[in-house]
């Protein structure tokens, strides 16, 4: 049990360290000249990920696929329900017609 806490524990470390360090280089670079490049990278690199969250959020709500899928299951069904019913009908008729076809056979001789 302890290497797992011990593995947890490390991993937590690890991960401190790389947000120290790239928060470190962050400010680094904006101290520099090439800050402002970098910054207006940051900020398109920022509107660009806000506007995927975006477009993700929009999706993960949206329900009118959801809707074409039910609609979708209905009519399987439904056709489903028809078959059954033309095969059940279909089978009585043509026992019927057999009844009727050896009435009048029957009946010729």
């Amino acid at each position: 049990m302890s290497t797992v806490h011990d593995w947890f524990a490390q991993r937590c470390r690890k991960v401190s360290q790389n947000v120290f360090f790239g928060l470190a280089r962050l400010l680094h670079l904006r101290q520099s000249t090439t800050a402002r490049k970098a910054s207006g990278f940051l900020q398109l690199f920022n509107t660009e990920r806000d506007q995927m969250i975006n477009a993700m959020k929009k999706f993960w709500n949206e329900e009118d696929g959801a809707t074409a899928v039910e609609y979708g299951i209905m009519v399987a069904a439904i056709a489903a329900v028809i078959i059954t019913v033309v095969i059940s009908i279909g089978t009585k008729v043509d026992t019927a017609m057999d009844t009727v076809d050896t009435g009048l056979t029957t009946a010729a001789n």
